[in-house]
């Protein structure tokens, strides 16, 4: 396995263009085949901040794929930002002025509580 711990010269991390491609398959084959750090930050933002971030109606199942299979490896949805908001923080202020969200909002949510002990005061 291959060290991914260092960012590229505008700071992102191998992880944070894996997760900007929205392809679930380009994340696990990073995570499969290297030491990459699932919680580094790219302008005070994790990959999960930069998934939820870009979230809406039309890419919602693929992105929702690609922050399921970062929870289960150890992602950590309570890291914050630069504004002190977590990954599911920022998704819940974010995703309910989304067109269509409400039809898929829940299901996040939902997974995201169940993943692991989600920090509900720094929303």
């Amino acid at each position: 396995s291959v060290a991914c711990s260092c960012p590229n010269a505008d700071g992102r991390y191998p992880i944070h263009h894996a997760a900007a491609s929205l392809d679930v398959e380009n994340i696990r084959a990073l995570l499969d085949h290297s030491e990459s750090s699932l919680d580094v930050q790219y302008q005070q933002r994790t990959a999960l901040h930069l998934l939820f971030e870009s979230i809406n109606d039309g890419n919602w199942r693929a992105v929702f794929d690609c922050v399921q299979l970062l929870i289960d490896r150890g992602a950590n949805v309570n890291v914050p930002n630069e504004d002190n908001r977590s990954a599911l923080g920022v998704f819940v202020r974010d995703s309910r002025r989304k067109v269509g969200s409400e039809l898929w909002r829940e299901e996040v949510v939902r997974y995201c509580l169940k993943a692991g002990w989600v920090d509900v005061d720094s929303f």
